[in-house]
């Protein structure tokens, strides 16, 4: 499976010639643009806040949310790769 994501306006993804960018939800979608800016590399979570919530009003449990965010990112990847084998 060949997955390609794309970053500039919508953050869409490219899975096997389908293209989407109502994957997840904005959140969500500003996460992994944020992670794929630095491929390869870990990125601390103030870093990540900053992207992800650039007007500084992050949620109360901030480690907790981006959890959720990540799972939901991967929650979305396996439905489309599900959606790939058909």
């Amino acid at each position: 499976m060949d997955i390609v994501l794309g970053i500039l306006g919508e953050t869409a993804l490219l899975i096997d010639g389908s293209f989407g960018a109502e994957w997840g939800r904005p959140k969500e979608r500003a996460v992994l643009a944020a992670l794929a800016t630095m491929p390869g590399k870990s990125m601390s979570i103030d870093t990540l806040s900053d992207w992800v919530w650039p007007d500084g009003e992050e949620p109360a449990n901030l480690v907790s949310t981006l959890h959720t965010h990540v799972g939901r990112i991967r929650n979305s990847l396996k439905r489309w790769k599900r959606r790939s084998k058909f």
